[in-house]
């Protein structure tokens, strides 16, 4: 698998799992969530703030563990174009 593609497969992943979990917390308070309106217009900008969170824990997490990058990723590879995280 190409650099590119193992960027693009762990992009995807974190976003499948950000909205599953925004889906899941809607579902159980019954949060009526609709992108479009213009109300909730500032869910956009959370969901991108959260999806950046979830890809440095991510990445954070296969350093540590690289188990958790085969788990997740498929592939325990660095994305292309970033510096390996360093634990200090």
């Amino acid at each position: 698998m190409s650099a590119v593609d193992v960027s693009t497969k762990r992009t995807a992943v974190n976003v499948t799992i950000v909205l599953a979990i925004i889906g899941g917390l809607s579902s159980v308070f019954g949060w009526q969530l609709n992108i479009n309106s213009p109300e909730q217009l500032w869910l956009a900008p959370v969901i991108g703030a959260i999806t950046g969170i979830g890809y440095r824990l991510s990445r954070f997490a296969t350093t540590r563990w690289p188990a958790v990058g085969w788990v997740l990723f498929g592939s325990g590879k660095e994305p292309v174009g970033m510096a390996p995280i360093k634990e200090d």
